[in-house]
């Protein structure tokens, strides 16, 4: 599969489901899905979930479910998969645990919600930190 080519892939639950011909309507079966993904060769696999946060799987045995409160008023969804994704590679540059990559990930996907901005013009490493210790 093309999937196993990737360091990190971050499908939503039904993008999982076609990937890897698994149901992933139980977290059972999501969390037997992500594994199949790191036996293809995925180094991480992030499921999104939507409000609801994301799994964490990846190969250093790391399994997960993570979350932050619930955004009262989203502004613009649009980049926050993008903004996700690039919150969790600033947290791996910095040397983050996974567990703090993902928080720091949730972190910037939540303030691309808040921006009316399709680029949050107040992203920053102080604003990823502030907004993991206010929701997380």
């Amino acid at each position: 599969s093309v999937a196993g080519v990737f360091h990190c892939i971050k499908p939503t639950r039904m993008e999982l489901a076609a990937i890897t011909g698994r149901e992933t309507d139980t977290d059972a079966g999501l969390e037997a899905a992500a594994d199949i993904l790191l036996e293809r060769g995925c180094q991480e696999v992030a499921v999104s979930l939507g409000e609801k946060g994301c799994y964490w799987a990846d190969r250093r045995d790391n399994r997960f479910y993570a979350s932050q409160s619930p955004i009262t008023h989203m502004a613009n969804a649009t980049g926050a998969g993008d903004a996700f994704i690039a919150g969790l590679i600033h947290g791996e540059c910095v040397g983050l645990h996974p567990r703090l990559c993902v928080d720091m990930a949730l972190s910037a996907g939540r303030l691309a919600c808040l921006s009316e901005d399709t680029v949050c013009k107040t992203m920053s490493h102080t604003a990823l930190l502030t907004t993991m210790e206010e929701y997380s």
